[in-house]
């Protein structure tokens, strides 16, 4: 089975097609509702400490100067 390339997990892939599909029902062009949907997750992800730069913070907070 070939790797996959993206850092998205498939829950997150769903979360962003519903919030897409959602946005696109609210009038927004497919484009703009699809960097809505994945700015929501990447928002996310973030605040669960799954990203590099949540991870930079977190360090950078426990650090002892």
């Amino acid at each position: 089975m070939p790797r996959s390339t993206s850092t998205h997990t498939a829950k997150e892939d769903r979360m962003a097609k519903h919030i897409k599909d959602s946005e696109r029902a609210t009038g927004k062009s497919a484009k703009r509702s699809e960097q809505i949907a994945w700015a929501t997750v990447n928002k996310k992800r973030s605040a669960a400490g799954k990203t590099a730069k949540a991870a930079k913070k977190t360090r950078s907070k426990t650090k002892k100067h």
